[in-house]
């Protein structure tokens, strides 16, 4: 049998007993953009999207993000309620919604003490930072 953590991809569930998993609304920051596709705040040991249950946690991210044009985002995941473990409900192939992790309040903590921890995904501007200086110092709203 599986590990939680070593599944890889929403399908990889099918057939398995679901017990402890959770449909679950999570939010996480992303760039405004004209553009197609999500430029996210991501954790920089493991370049995945900073998701989390409680919205509130959010604004520890947005502390030490370079302060961009962003907005809170929300997404349906399953979530298993011990390991974090996460897969997005919103993909319409199963095997194509990744693992990814849902943080807890001492999860963001530890990770927002760290300097250099949380970045916005780069490609938008050059290698993620624009170079400007900070323009939009509120907490964006949804």
């Amino acid at each position: 049998m599986q590990a939680v953590t070593e599944l890889y991809s929403l399908g990889s569930l099918h057939g398995r007993d679901l017990a402890g998993w959770e449909i679950a609304e999570c939010t996480f920051l992303e760039l405004v953009t004209q553009t197609t596709g999500a430029f996210t705040a991501l954790a920089s040991d493991t370049h995945s999207p900073v998701l989390v249950r409680d919205r509130a946690l959010l604004r520890h991210v947005w502390e030490v993000l370079e302060k961009r044009d962003a907005r809170v985002s929300k997404v349906l995941m399953l979530v298993h309620a011990e390991t974090g473990t996460a897969f997005s409900m919103q993909e319409p192939d199963p095997h194509s919604s990744l693992r990814a992790h849902v943080y807890t309040a001492d999860e963001i903590i530890a990770l927002c003490s760290k300097r250099g921890a949380v970045y916005w995904t780069p490609g938008l501007i050059g290698g993620g930072k624009s170079g400007l200086p900070p323009v939009f110092e509120e907490f964006p709203r949804d």
